[in-house]
């Protein structure tokens, strides 16, 4: 009976375990901004979403624009708007402390400068940045693009 108890303590010790070893960090995936259409932004997100599901728990679509939208109006309430201040917000809202944002620029000579940031909000730092150019671009070399930015978080 000693035994049954010991092995039965132990098994639940070692499922607790592995059930919290299991959980990611939550991270709030902004909305693409850039110049392209809502669909191609749609097609992009999801696509950033699946990336980072990898690593963490993904929270994005439009609950995530609804709180982007009232945080934005918040912070033009105010004297001083403070974009940080919104992320804050945001990331508050869904209790996480990661917030990543893929940034498309437009450049003068027709390309699109891509930027892909994570920030720690509540460390106020940055985790993660890279920026790379897009020549001629189209939303599958965007979508390639951004996988690439994203394997690149793998090697930090």
């Amino acid at each position: 009976m000693k035994r049954f108890a010991w092995c039965a303590v132990l098994f639940i010790l070692l499922g607790a375990g592995s059930a919290f070893a299991g959980d990611k960090e939550k991270i709030v995936l902004l909305p693409v901004s850039g110049p392209l259409t809502a669909a191609e932004k749609g097609q992009l997100e999801k696509k950033l979403a699946a990336g980072l599901g990898k690593r963490y728990a993904v929270i994005a679509g439009p609950q995530v624009e609804e709180a982007l939208r009232k945080a934005l109006q918040e912070e033009n309430q105010k004297a001083i708007c403070d974009l940080e201040g919104c992320y804050v917000k945001i990331a508050g809202q869904f209790k996480a402390e990661l917030i990543a944002a893929f940034l498309l620029a437009p450049r003068m000579d027709g390309s699109i400068n891509v930027t892909f940031r994570v920030m720690n909000v509540v460390e106020n730092r940055e985790v993660y940045s890279r920026s790379a150019d897009c020549a001629a671009c189209t939303v599958s070399k965007l979508i390639g693009l951004g996988e690439s930015l994203l394997q690149g978080m793998d090697k930090k």
